[in-house]
């Protein structure tokens, strides 16, 4: 529980790099484990919770990324 804590949870290519998306990261990730756990009943509902976290940080990250420019030519 403390190598999540510590290390995977606030790993840097994969959590938000502003401090309002980390709070929202961070509630994702506690709602999911704690579905995770409540739903299955799992031995690895903190690893769901970050899976879920990760899979909304990666749609963030699509959504908000500009398109390319297309140049004059």
């Amino acid at each position: 529980m403390l190598f999540f804590a510590l290390f995977m949870l606030d790993d840097p290519p994969t959590s938000p790099p502003r401090y309002v998306d980390q709070v929202l990261f961070a509630l994702i990730v506690a709602v999911g484990a704690f579905l995770a756990f409540m739903l299955f009943g799992v031995q690895y509902y903190l690893f769901a919770g970050l899976l879920i976290g990760n899979a909304w940080e990666a749609l963030r990250r699509a959504a908000t990324r500009r398109l390319p420019r297309a140049t004059a030519g």
